[in-house]
């Protein structure tokens, strides 16, 4: 299957100030990302504060994120759940939605053994016909998907040819590339765009690609032609913003730092809360280069 290199965006679910999803807003973001150039987006992922939403939610996001792509462009769902039961259902409703694909973390209580994990891709794998996403994110799972089972899965399921990295460890993917030609290695981490790009990544998935779209495909650009002198110069302008998303609270910091571009979603749900006064003014100085670069 084709691989999902490129620039992706993950977008948050947009509520309003009853806390119900805003689809008016949502169609609106999603149609500026794909006027705007995106290769893709993922939607009920981390950014899509998934673990706050209901079933029904979740599939109500999915089916208007499908909708108003349009075929613009890729649209992978995540799908991520606690059992393997779970995260198969909700495979299976992506894919009848018309997601291009699935993204699942590793189930985030219990610690689940490489064997585990291997078992839980895989089953899910097999459940549907759409490619599947392993999304290693040891920040809000509180561990890694080894690098020898992403590799093992690969080689063994047609239908796993991406993984999603959210780490501060940029070896993980040196060492996913070492193990495994059958993997594009995508990059979630806001402040390691650059450095995920040198190690081997092909693409970003990230709160940085909804917040300064253009900026995130002009560095793509640069890195697939290697032009490292001038990505370095644009990453350096980028850094601030990413150090920032980065620092725990990324949904709030995301969602505060749409509002800025002229797309607002809202708050995020409880129990998170609205940043506070002081982090919105390190928000607004963090953003200044990004104005600069646009202008």
């Amino acid at each position: 299957m084709d691989a999902f290199a490129g620039v992706y965006g993950t977008i948050p679910t947009p509520f309003g100030a009853d806390e119900e999803v805003d689809e008016t807003a949502l169609r609106k973001v999603i149609d500026s990302l794909f006027r705007r150039g995106l290769h893709g987006i993922v939607a009920v992922g981390s950014m899509g504060e998934f673990a706050y939403l209901s079933e029904s939610e979740r599939l109500k996001v999915c089916e208007i994120s499908v909708d108003e792509a349009r075929g613009r462009g890729k649209v992978i769902v995540g799908t991520s759940a606690q059992s393997t039961r779970e995260a198969i259902r909700y495979s299976r409703e992506a894919e009848r939605a018309g997601a291009d694909g699935v993204m699942v973390v590793p189930p985030w209580y219990g610690f689940p053994t490489s064997a585990e994990l291997e078992a839980h891709y895989r089953d899910i794998a097999h459940a549907v016909d759409i490619p599947l996403v392993p999304y290693n994110n040891s920040f809000t799972t509180g561990g890694n998907i080894p690098p020898e089972v992403l590799a093992k899965l690969a080689e063994r399921e047609p239908s796993i040819r991406n993984c999603k990295e959210t780490t501060a460890d940029i070896s993980r993917i040196t060492q996913i590339l070492s193990l495994t030609d059958k993997l594009t290695v995508l990059c979630g981490t806001d402040n390691l765009l650059l450095a995920s790009y040198v190690a081997g990544a092909r693409g970003l998935m990230t709160a940085m690609a909804v917040i300064a779209p253009e900026l995130c495909l002009q560095l793509h650009v640069l890195a697939k032609q290697q032009r490292w002198e001038e990505a370095r110069a644009l990453n350096d302008r980028l850094l601030p913003l990413g150090n920032f998303l980065e620092t725990g609270r990324f949904v709030p910091f995301a969602k505060a730092a749409m509002a800025r571009t002229g797309l607002p979603v809202g708050l995020p749900r409880r129990p998170a809360l609205p940043i506070s006064e002081s982090d919105e003014r390190s928000l607004c100085e963090t953003m200044t280069p990004l104005a600069r670069l646009v202008d």
